[in-house]
């Protein structure tokens, strides 16, 4: 999936039981690549019933097609004021964390395992329209933007040969869509 320079991000209507989910395609081929599911316990299904789905836990499996192999899991724990989402591999490894970043209203940071910051997205979030820029603001790493009911990812030609990096972008994408996804009804 890695492999990839854009992606086609579809995303699903939820269900109680087994969360959201978002189909990753190859936006130049038309491949499916794999899939993000949103696992959840009994108990945060339980307690979605009574509070915002912005502050509960949440798990989200990212798999690769055919074989269904993991590639990673993008978590966050209960997060009242601001949750720290982590990026891990497919054996647990932390590859990177998407935090919000204080006092400025939708706009993240994206820190590498050293907890040096690699990127940040600036945009409209809640549209899925943004950049993901280096912190110098110097450089685009990846561009989200809408595209009929689906999300669009554009890495860079430059990150080609970076997995680590990729899958950090990924992961924001997928996590990112997938909160908002949460405040905002979504057809199937």
């Amino acid at each position: 999936m890695l492999e990839a320079r854009t992606f086609l991000i579809r995303r699903g209507a939820a269900t109680l039981k087994a969360g959201r989910r978002c189909v990753l395609t190859n936006s130049a081929t038309g491949e499916q690549l794999g899939a993000a599911t949103e696992s959840t316990e009994t108990l945060v299904q339980l307690v979605r019933l009574f509070l915002s789905e912005s502050i509960v836990p949440k798990r989200i499996e990212v798999r690769e097609q055919p074989d269904e192999s993991l590639l990673m899991v993008l978590s966050r724990g209960w997060s009242l004021l601001r949750g720290t989402c982590e990026i891990r591999d497919a054996v647990g490894e932390l590859v990177g964390t998407l935090r919000r970043l204080p006092g400025r209203a939708a706009s993240y940071a994206i820190h590498d395992p050293y907890e040096k910051q690699f990127a940040d997205c600036r945009g409209d979030i809640a549209k899925q329209d943004y950049r993901i820029r280096t912190p110098e603001q110097d450089y685009t790493l990846a561009r989200v933007q809408p595209q009929g009911g689906s999300i669009l990812l554009e890495i860079s030609e430059d990150l080609e040969e970076q997995p680590p990096a990729k899958m950090m972008i990924l992961g924001t994408v997928l996590m990112l869509a997938m909160l908002i996804d949460a405040r905002t009804p979504n057809e199937d």
